[in-house]
């Protein structure tokens, strides 16, 4: 059989000029005639869309029905407008051909240029009046049916709005208004309009930036933190009052405290729930105080109603003590009642410091609670006790200041206590008073309370004598005469206190005094024989250690002393002493003990030789008139002396007169000659001159002749010969002249020349005030020696003024 005729078709679905969008899917139901081969059973009816609409699926020959059917889903629909279906099957012989067009629409646009309004902000009552546009569609058009009012909510707390939930459809509306009343107090919402058109597309939401805050509650007052507080003389004044409302307040609210306005502020802080007051705490009030809360707004300006239950009380009335014992009593024993009396009911507290009702430390044992208070209380404290008491009013409000009450405690007998022990002559070494006989003895001592009556005091066994007592320390002396043990003991009895109980009798056992009556013996005084040099030990023996001891080379008092001697133990004390210079010398020592007693003694005269002697004049020298020549030497210090007519060495010559610094030889009778004579000089220590000093002159007995000498100041021993002074010229000696005067010869010894010489001024005549003279019978002029022999030198001792002239 020859089949050439292609199948036809026929449409049921879809139905031609449907809307379609993405992703929609288009059931394809297609009638097919075939008269000819036939069409396989399952083959592809393959469709086909104009345009760049493509689709997924397929759509299959069922041979039973005789129907191409399946379903298409719109992949790609391509720019919105008509499209053309078409589908295309072929039969058994190979015949075939696409169907006609079948027109569909694709609309892939939402509908768009609606809106959403409603208020921002606070709503007070439970509605929200929400207006909505659908927009416009150019595709398929609107679907109104689909308009769905929806909205979000969130919790509202002091004006913040919490988390928002989603959306979710309150209405499904299209006339453009809907008034929400499901919204519930202290709630946050926010609200979208969603609409399609009829392809399906959905709108993107109409939505609003604003929030509608549903509060319709008024605030209330949560707390009053001076709620059933008594304010007393103990709270603080004045006292900040906390206000805390259910909700932030937007304004400042009144306050006012039993009537009074108070000033409120918002607390120093960030939280609008809470506002504060300082209030003053009135004095001596008692009452109930009403806080009076108004005209607070929350933040949706709901007002709140008057608030006038809380209260606080004021009692600031201070309880006065009207009677309190004890005053000033005295008492032997321990415990003591104490009592106070108040002016109101009250609680009484009692410390012996002075501190505030809240520290003190001990509570009246009966009468709190009322005005009679007692309690027993135990004294620690010898003497005088001070106990401090302080009420409270039983709403707790305490007396600003104590009142004292004080006793004295006495059960002890007083004692003596030794304050010091002093003497008018001794010393103090390691807290031991030392004294002598005829030192006044001063002793003080404190008692431990008031005595009554007059101590007895010894020392030494000894009474002594009460000398003062200046409310504090008692002063007794005693002049001691060595009848005294000298082991001191200092021994206090009888007194009494106020109570009449007997003072403890105190006695030092001789601890702070010592008395000694007997001086330091001195002995084995030392140097006595002579110091080769200037510097030498000095020992005394005082027959005691640990006095004092001191010396000096003068004689003088132990306090201008100028040597201390060390203690060498056993008594014995020494020395290192200096002196300037050779010379005879004496140690003089002076020994003190503790006590004041003072020992003496003194070394025989000794010398201190250290340097060789020297010769510092001699005579005769010149000529000599005389055949009678005596030789004389003197020596600057303590010293023999030796003589010969040849130079020899000591122990070689013939020892001359003295011993002391002046020394004498007599020659004899010499003929006229010219001689020499050597003198040789040891001093007391043995030191020898290295050599003998050449004394030269000449006897010339028949000899007249001029003789000029010039007397220089400060000269000690000159010797002049006795010679006739003529025809002598005038001669200076320093600043004055020397007046030649004529000696005629004859014996001195029978008629008595006249020696004269110038005190040191100037005179004109011979027998002028300036004139000195000398005379041998009455000695009573500055000239120290005069060897009133005739036919012998005289001696002169000058004064550093002085000039002499001789008659």
């Amino acid at each position: 059989m020859v089949d050439t005729t292609a199948p036809s078709y026929t449409f049921n679905a879809p139905t031609a000029d449907t809307y379609y969008k993405n992703g929609q899917t288009v059931t394809v139901n297609v009638t097919i005639t075939e008269t000819g081969s036939g069409i396989t059973n399952g083959a592809n009816c393959t469709p086909a869309i104009s345009g760049t609409t493509s689709v997924t699926g397929s759509v299959l020959y069922n041979a039973t029905s005789g129907e191409c059917y399946g379903v298409l889903t719109i992949v790609n629909g391509g720019i919105d407008g008509n499209k053309q279906l078409t589908l295309t099957v072929a039969d058994l012989a190979g015949n075939s051909q696409a169907s006609s067009n079948l027109q569909i629409k694709i609309d892939n646009t939402a509908p768009s240029g609606g809106a959403v309004t409603y208020t921002d902000g606070y709503y007070t009552t439970a509605s929200v009046a929400v207006t909505y546009t659908n927009g416009t569609d150019t595709g398929s058009g609107m679907n109104l049916s689909s308009g769905q009012l929806q909205r979000k909510e969130a919790s509202l707390a002091n004006g913040t709005c919490g988390s928002f939930g989603s959306f979710a459809t309150i209405a499904n509306d299209s006339d453009g208004s809907y008034t929400d009343t499901s919204v519930v107090t202290n709630n946050c919402y926010m609200y979208q309009y969603v609409i399609t058109d009829n392809a399906g597309n959905t709108a993107t939401p109409y939505a609003s930036a604003n929030v509608a805050k549903v509060d319709a509650t008024a605030p209330t007052v949560l707390a009053v933190d001076s709620d059933g507080l008594t304010f007393n003389t103990a709270t603080v004044s004045p006292r900040t009052v906390t206000v805390t409302f259910s909700e932030n307040i937007s304004n400042t609210p009144t306050i006012a405290v039993s009537s009074s306005a108070q000033s409120v502020n918002d607390c120093t802080d960030s939280d609008s729930t809470t506002f504060c007051f300082t209030y003053i705490i009135p004095s001596a009030t008692a009452s109930s105080m009403t806080v009076q809360i108004s005209a607070a707004q929350d933040l949706a300006t709901n007002t709140m109603v008057a608030d006038n239950t809380h209260t606080f009380d004021v009692d600031t009335v201070l309880p006065t003590v009207t009677a309190s014992s004890p005053q000033g009593t005295t008492t032997m024993s321990s415990p003591v009642t104490i009592n106070v009396t108040t002016d109101i009911a009250a609680n009484c507290r009692y410390d012996f410091q002075d501190r505030s009702y809240a520290t003190m430390a001990y509570n009246f044992s009966t009468g709190q609670g009322t005005t009679a208070h007692t309690s027993s209380v135990a004294l620690t404290t010898q003497g005088l006790n001070n106990i401090y008491v302080t009420c409270a009013s039983l709403n707790g409000s305490a007396m600003s200041s104590s009142v004292r009450l004080y006793t004295t405690l006495d059960s002890v007998a007083p004692t003596y206590g030794l304050s010091s022990v002093s003497s008018s002559g001794g010393m103090s070494s390691g807290g031991v008073v030392y004294a002598k006989s005829a030192d006044t003895v001063t002793v003080q001592f404190t008692a431990s309370e008031a005595i009554t009556g007059t101590p007895t005091v010894t020392i030494g066994g000894a009474a002594m004598t009460w000398s003062s007592y200046n409310g504090s320390t008692f002063t007794y002396t005693r002049a001691l005469n060595g009848s005294e043990t000298t082991t001191a003991i200092i021994a206090i009895s009888g007194g009494t206190d106020a109570t009449g109980t007997t003072a403890t009798s105190y006695n030092d056992s001789g601890a702070n005094a010592e008395f000694d009556f007997t001086a330091p013996s001195l002995s084995s005084a030392v140097p006595t024989t002579t110091q080769t040099s200037r510097t030498f030990t000095v020992s005394v023996d005082a027959g005691e250690a640990g006095i004092t001891c001191k010396y000096s080379t003068n004689n003088v008092a132990f306090a201008s002393m100028d040597g201390t001697l060390a203690d060498m133990t056993g008594g014995a004390y020494q020395a290192t002493a200096s002196v300037p210079s050779d010379g005879s010398y004496t140690v003089y020592f002076a020994c003190r003990d503790l006590a004041g007693n003072l020992g003496t003694a003194n070394t025989s005269a000794f010398s201190v030789a250290t340097s060789t002697p020297t010769i510092t004049g001699v005579s005769p020298s010149g000529v000599h008139t005389s055949s009678l020549v005596t030789l004389s030497a003197n020596t600057s210090a303590a010293a023999s002396c030796q003589y010969n007519t040849t130079a020899f060495s000591w122990g070689n010559g013939t020892a001359m007169t003295g011993s002391s610094t002046t020394h004498t030889a007599s020659l004899g009778n010499l003929s006229d000659a010219t001689y020499t004579y050597y003198v040789l000089c040891r001093d007391t220590a043995n030191n020898t001159m290295s050599n003998a000093l050449a004394v030269t002159f000449q006897v010339n007995t028949a000899a007249n002749f001029n003789y000029t000498q010039q007397l220089n100041l400060g000269w000690n021993n000159m010797p002049l010969p006795r010679i006739v002074l003529e025809n002598l010229s005038s001669f200076s000696d320093g600043n004055y002249s020397v007046v030649n005067v004529l000696e005629t010869n004859g014996g001195i010894g029978g008629s008595y020349d006249y020696l004269y010489y110038r005190n040191g001024t100037a005179c004109s005549a011979q027998n002028g005030s300036c004139w000195l003279s000398y005379d041998p019978a009455s000695s009573v002029n500055s000239l120290s020696v005069f060897n009133d022999w005739d036919n012998l030198p005289y001696w002169i001792h000058m004064n550093a003024s002085d000039r002499l002239e001789l008659q």
